[in-house]
């Protein structure tokens, strides 16, 4: 497939589709910048008024203009393929994780349950890196329902919570009215959160414009919440469901308030 071939279906108002489609996409900036959001932008300048081939030809030279425009580390990241990108946000998550467990490591982690650990590295880290690969799905491909991302909110904050309260079933009390419940809770959600907002800045530098607002996001936020509380189970040797609730669940809850918050500005 050409750009000719791309421009023409925007102006039958399709989104092109297929194995030549997605390979042509993923070399040609301009093209994917015209099919973005479904082609939306084509669509918003089809519905005033057909293009001619000049004015199609003009709106690529200033999409070709702009991305030639952009330079350095960002425009480097982010001209790598979708498959690099995830690795690369995926490292991060792993460099981070690989330094609090040798340089902050939880005390009793030589003697915890190692199904908890496992459960943790599993569930923590297998819904972080799904909410990742929904928020950088290719721009040429058409987004997925609205459903699936709420559905794996709902199931990062679940399993968080589930973390959390785990330990009562070995008879621990839900509540502690200990006088250092709070600064120690406070002291574990400063750790876990200064370790998941730097990956949202991971997320912004590879990142080609999907998730600069809505659901993706939001998505994206989930995801470093739920490598923050990862973090901390490497970290933490508390078990007391109230300190996990207030130090530790309330990263998740914390990150995906922030997304929301900004994807809310942005629309």
């Amino acid at each position: 497939m050409s750009c000719s071939d791309v421009h023409g279906a925007l102006l039958r108002g399709e989104v092109p589709t297929g194995p030549g489609a997605d390979a042509h996409l993923r070399s040609c900036d301009a093209c994917a910048a015209l099919v973005d959001d479904e082609g939306a932008l084509a669509g918003a300048l089809g519905a005033e008024d057909d293009p001619s081939p000049d004015d199609m030809a003009a709106l690529l030279s200033s999409v070709k203009s702009a991305v030639e425009r952009e330079t350095g580390a960002r425009a480097w990241a982010r001209s790598r393929s979708t498959p690099a990108r995830l690795v690369g946000a995926l490292a991060a998550v792993a460099a981070l994780a690989a330094v609090v467990a040798t340089g902050s490591p939880r005390g009793d982690l030589a003697e915890m349950s190692k199904l908890r650990l496992l459960s943790a590295m599993v569930l923590y880290g297998g819904l972080a890196f799904a909410c990742l690969l929904v928020a950088m799905r290719p721009l040429q491909r058409p987004s997925l329902a609205p459903s699936a991302g709420r559905g794996l909110i709902v199931a990062g904050l679940a399993v968080a919570v589930g973390f959390a309260l785990a330990p009562a079933a070995s008879g621990l009390s839900l509540w502690s009215a200990s006088p250092t419940l709070v600064p120690e809770a406070m002291t574990c959600f400063a750790f876990g959160a200064a370790l998941a907002v730097p990956l949202l800045g991971v997320g912004w530098l590879l990142d080609r414009g999907g998730y600069a607002g809505g659901g993706r996001l939001l998505l994206a936020a989930g995801s470093a919440g739920l490598a923050g509380s990862l973090f901390l189970e490497l970290h933490c040797d508390m078990q007391m469901p109230a300190h996990l609730m207030l130090g530790h669940v309330t990263v998740v809850v914390a990150l995906l308030g922030g997304g929301l918050i900004l994807s809310t500005l942005q629309r």
